[in-house]
């Protein structure tokens, strides 16, 4: 009786993951379809013959195990100008490989409050931790409430506020001694608490406003030391005060920090200049990039328990390399991929072809 019990069970497992899988392919084929439609009206871009989207197809099922993974390849090709063996889509990456890549520890460094107790270093301007209702210093002591303006701001008059897991700017804020509400704060829940920077010259000469940063993507394979995967720059614009869903991304083309010609908005129109700075993006190249990739490798190599790691890097006005924050959860490949990939031929991640993250624990 147990025996058919436990068959049972293993059926309806089985369905189950077969109906989440057939309900994220089709939530999948959507979103890309909306890209698609935004990736297009760019002039210069036109839609895949017939012979290259069988090919992309093909290339889904026989290598990734799936035609389900063919629509981001596809986008791929369209915004690139052709298809390039090797690549691995955002779905596979984010949905497959990266649990096992970073393991039962991928989810971890969405805690904000956690990363510097992770890295330990002061290249991560956090300031205070505020946790279940308690305020912290870097340390782990409570800061008591009569002394805790006086905490936050020893460093300056404006600091950065980030709730527990932030993401695109949301949840991030900025506060002086005269605005700061800790009541409205602490409602919030869980936060970190960092010195609000200062970006370099160059960055600034691209957009004055928020401060850009410059998403460092590093991997480790078993036994080596960390590499570089890849990095674009994400810039604000407009009013932003951050970067944020509506920001700018910008491909970097090589380890010497070279940007691409030309970045691109959100709903993928190309942009050769800056829109409010006029910043032309072609010739220039991010100053000091091989330091700062050079920083972030040392970081992940005290993280060994991770394969993969996208730091969120700011080169301030005195030259220093500030880690605003890194993600082993969602790290963005996509633009790193479609951009200068394939990326990911060292991981061989198409051998987590039809594994689910149950497997992570069999």
């Amino acid at each position: 009786m147990a025996r058919w019990t436990n068959l049972s069970k293993r059926l309806a497992d089985r369905a189950q993951c077969y109906a989440k899988g057939q309900a994220r392919a089709r939530w999948v084929a959507w979103d890309v379809a909306r890209h698609m439609r935004n990736l297009l009206a760019n002039t210069d871009r036109k839609p895949l013959p017939d012979r290259e989207a069988r090919r992309i197809r093909a290339y889904a099922r026989e290598v990734l195990g799936s035609e389900a993974h063919a629509p981001w390849l596809t986008f791929y090709a369209v915004y690139r100008g052709g298809f390039v063996e090797g690549w691995v889509p955002e779905d596979f990456v984010q949905g497959v490989a990266m649990p096992f890549l970073n393991g039962t520890y991928h989810k971890l460094c969405q805690a904000r409050t956690l990363q510097w107790r992770l890295l330990g270093t002061d290249s991560l301007p956090d300031i205070a931790h505020f946790v279940g209702g308690e305020w912290f210093d870097l340390d782990g002591g409570r800061i008591e409430r009569s002394r805790l303006r006086d905490a936050l701001f020893a460093h300056g008059d404006r600091i950065c506020l980030k709730t527990e897991q932030s993401i695109w700017g949301k949840g991030v804020s900025f506060a002086t001694p005269e605005t700061l509400d800790l009541a409205a704060v602490e409602a919030q829940g869980n936060l970190a608490v960092q010195k609000a920077l200062r970006q370099g010259d160059w960055f600034a000469r691209i957009f004055p406003g928020a401060v850009t940063t410059v998403r460092i993507a590093t991997g480790k394979l078993p036994g080596a030391r960390p590499h570089l995967v890849g990095a674009f720059l994400r810039m604000g614009q407009g009013a932003a005060r951050n970067v944020d869903g509506d920001s700018l991304d910008l491909p970097v083309l090589d380890a010497a920090g070279t940007l691409n010609p030309f970045a691109v908005r959100q709903d993928w129109t190309r942009l050769a200049a800056h829109p409010d700075s006029g910043f032309q993006f072609a010739g220039e190249a991010v100053p000091d990039f091989e330091r700062a990739t050079a920083h972030c490798l040392a970081l992940h190599d005290r993280l060994p328990q991770m394969g993969f790691i996208g730091w969120d890097v700011v080169l301030d006005a005195a030259g220093a390399v500030q880690v605003m924050e890194f993600n082993t959860a969602h790290p963005e490949t996509r633009l790193l991929e479609m951009s200068v990939g394939p990326c990911f031929a060292p991981f061989r991640l198409e051998r987590y072809k039809g594994r689910t993250i149950r497997d992570l624990w069999a």
